[in-house]
């Protein structure tokens, strides 16, 4: 509530100060407009007055953000400068209770007030009161003391967006649990319970990656170490990982992360891992063609370890680094059962997988 003093009040100067309050001279009438002018011009809330011709009177400086677009402030008939920031009906409606407490001296808290300004392309929110006061005229006026709740308005609204985007994460993260484990049980493995720890395993690592890179950027090179993470004693000794620096989607990211898991189980059990000389390596590029839009190339190579058998059923693994890739991420992956030792590729348009501000090394 403003607090001023009015006419009849205490005098303002030394001399006054020492003298009893019943003895002191009232303060002039200049001294006292001036003194409220300065209490409401100079807050850092949000306060103006409306005059009993229904002008805006005084503007504090919080609130001067608020009546930006109208000019002049000050005298100006608040009906005008209230259209000018509010679209109708909520604009009337104002004015009906800044005139109805100016009249009656009832005052009026509204609710929090939520709106798309006039002047602007903004939504703000205010928490705001009128309530009638003596202006130093000595006539009514109207006092409105308001809160910007605005940017709480956005912080609540973020929230909720996140909310909404971590409960779509959440359900696609099940139904990728799930495929897990239908696909493992179909295999018919005595392991299953191994197989699919192990998978859910693969998937919560890479959540990790994801997470540290807030579902955004995530590093190429960083989630295929996560998926390498118990292998980590062969690393630059017996697996190779080569290639330019590459932030991937977060859902390419889950996806690719799925396929170097299974990748790196089945070269343990068959493959260039399951002997003591066999060896792995893992590279990407960036290549672009005239005209064409850039790709992503990525490939395991494996070579030294046991003859390769091309399997005669296809398990779920298969599934991950054949059929998921190709419909997650729009390419047509390559596999080489090669004597010598088992190869994959994929090349994929890099619109689909690689954030835009990646660029070619």
């Amino acid at each position: 509530m403003l607090c001023c003093v009015w006419p009849g009040g205490s005098a303002l100067g030394a001399s006054n100060d020492d003298q009893p309050y019943s003895e002191r001279a009232p303060i002039p009438l200049h001294d006292a407009r001036d003194t409220f002018r300065g209490l409401v011009d100079n807050s850092p809330f949000g306060i103006y007055t409306v005059d009993a011709d229904f002008r805006l009177a005084h503007v504090s400086q919080g609130a001067q953000k608020v009546f930006e677009n109208v000019r002049p402030l000050i005298g100006r008939d608040l009906a005008e400068a209230l259209r000018i920031i509010w679209p109708e009906p909520f604009a009337t409606e104002a004015i009906g209770r800044f005139r109805d407490t100016l009249e009656t001296g009832l005052p009026y808290h509204a609710p929090s007030t939520v709106e798309q300004r006039a002047d602007v392309e903004t939504v703000e929110a205010y928490d705001w009161k009128i309530e009638r006061i003596t202006m130093p005229d000595g006539r009514y006026g109207v006092v409105c003391n308001f809160y910007d709740l605005s940017e709480r308005q956005r912080h609540t609204e973020h929230i909720q967006l996140l909310m909404h985007e971590m409960n779509h994460r959440a359900k696609n993260l099940l139904s990728v649990v799930q495929t897990l484990a239908r696909q493992t049980a179909a295999s018919g493995s005595a392991d299953f319970v191994e197989r699919f720890e192990r998978r859910i395993r693969s998937l919560s690592a890479s959540q990790d990656v994801l997470v540290r890179n807030a579902w955004a950027k995530v590093p190429l090179e960083d989630l295929i170490r996560s998926q390498l993470a118990h292998h980590k004693e062969l690393l630059n000794r017996r697996i190779f990982i080569r290639g330019p620096v590459i932030q991937l989607t977060a859902t390419a990211a889950q996806t690719i992360g799925m396929v170097i898991h299974e990748l790196a189980t089945n070269a343990a059990k068959y493959g260039a891992l399951s002997n003591d000389t066999g060896v792995v390596s893992i590279e990407w590029e960036l290549s672009r063609s005239d005209g064409q839009e850039p790709r992503l190339e990525l490939s395991w190579t494996e070579s030294g370890g046991p003859p390769v058998v091309k399997p005669s059923r296809k398990g779920f693994g298969s599934e991950v680094i054949g059929r998921m890739v190709k419909m997650s991420l729009r390419c047509e992956p390559k596999l080489e059962y090669a004597q010598d030792g088992f190869r994959w590729r994929m090349s994929c348009p890099s619109a689909a997988i690689i954030e835009t501000d990646s660029s070619l090394n």
